[in-house]
């Protein structure tokens, strides 16, 4: 059967599942600010590596461009008339163009470069001051997790004697105790004094309540749903 003692037992076994399931919360929780410095540390300093790399490229375009230059100039000195050298003075016009416009876009990356790790060793050390933080808070929700779990392994030798019993019980009626436990705050039997319903204070009709007091069947509150046991009317003592 079902006694109030097991109900004390599961309480408390539902209580302490319940603090099990926030650990993971509590632990995400305390990594989460570090976590997101960290990634916004880790985009700015791949951000500048890839600003620096363009600006390599952008760098090694402007020597290409200037050697170029030089070979067009080369040729002035052999063109023999004014058309070609128009050409090669054109040609020579449209790469000192590309030359400054490469050495620009060169100057610009190196400047966001720059900008994005600006704030680097803010950030950083930011970063040192929350990894102690979230160290030691880690280490208490580890600390307090353990002890939940030994707990809960109490708690399940104590409801060991209880588990012969309850296999014996209707399926039916098992599921109801379990859900009960659940939903009505750790409260699944209680009393009914008269025809009151101690959990909810809803009157029973007087079948119920003569039902519950033979202890014959098992009679559940027609406004809670908790499973009913009888405690004697003070009037009748």
């Amino acid at each position: 059967s079902i006694t109030l003692q097991l109900q004390e037992i599961d309480r408390e076994r539902i209580a302490l599942l319940k603090t099990k399931r926030e650990f993971p919360i509590r632990r995400q929780k305390a990594q989460c600010e570090r976590d997101a410095i960290k990634a916004e540390l880790t985009r700015r300093e791949e951000a500048s590596k890839r600003m620096i790399a363009d600006a390599d490229a952008a760098n090694l375009e402007v020597k290409r461009i200037e050697d170029e230059i030089v070979r067009q100039k080369e040729k002035l000195n052999i063109i023999k008339n004014n058309k070609e050298y128009a050409i090669v003075k054109e040609a020579i016009a449209n790469a000192t163009k590309a030359q400054d416009e490469a050495e620009t876009t060169a100057i610009q990356l190196m400047e966001k470069s720059e900008a994005e790790l600006k704030e680097a060793p803010a950030l950083r050390e930011r970063l040192a001051g929350l990894e102690a933080a979230c160290d030691a808070a880690c280490a208490e929700v580890d600390r307090e997790e353990a002890e939940v779990l030994k707990q809960l392994e109490a708690v399940k030798a104590r409801r060991q004697p209880h588990e012969a019993k309850l296999k014996e019980l209707a399926p039916d009626l098992l599921a109801n105790y379990e859900k009960l436990l659940r939903t009505r705050d750790g409260i699944a039997i209680c009393a009914i004094q008269g025809t009151i319903c101690q959990g909810c204070n809803r009157t029973q009709s007087p079948n119920s309540a003569t039902l519950v007091m033979i202890g014959k069947q098992t009679i559940t509150c027609q406004g809670c749903g908790r499973i009913l046991y009888a405690i004697p009317n003070p009037d009748q003592q």
